[in-house]
């Protein structure tokens, strides 16, 4: 299992585009799963909706956690969709 945690510096939430967004990256590694969780709030990234409902917004602090073969992969290429877009 690999985790980590990541306070949104942007000005905007995490509303159906990011979700989306994230969404087709975790459903590039179908070996995989990869969990969202805001407090005591979860959703799996590959539900956009579940994601979208989170209502992540500027400094809240979210811990992903990537499970899975490709576990490594995965919490690195979501890692960097975080830096670039979040």
């Amino acid at each position: 299992m690999q985790k980590f945690s990541y306070r949104i510096e942007k000005d905007f939430a995490i509303h159906f585009g990011p979700a989306g967004r994230l969404a087709n990256l975790a459903k590039q590694y179908p070996d995989t799963t990869a969990i969202l969780k805001m407090g005591t709030r979860s959703a799996n990234l590959s539900q956009p909706m579940k994601v979208a409902t989170l209502g992540i917004r500027k400094d809240d602090v979210v811990v992903v956690t990537t499970e899975g073969p490709s576990e490594v992969e995965l919490a690195d290429v979501l890692f960097q969709y975080f830096e670039a877009a979040l």
